[in-house]
């Protein structure tokens, strides 16, 4: 069963986590890290929120 959506409010602070099934990393390298941290940083400016 899927979870419920997340409640949205504007202005507020959300702890947002990526793991996979069962708990494993999902990024395994330095590569796979640095590629995360430019979509993230894309993403970030593009809808213009803060992390």
């Amino acid at each position: 069963m899927a979870r419920k959506p997340r409640v949205y409010c504007p202005g507020a602070l959300y702890h947002v986590i990526c793991r996979g099934n069962h708990g494993p990393r999902i990024l395994s390298d330095d590569a796979d890290r640095g590629r995360y941290l430019e979509l993230l940083q894309d993403t970030r400016l593009r809808c213009d929120c803060r992390l």
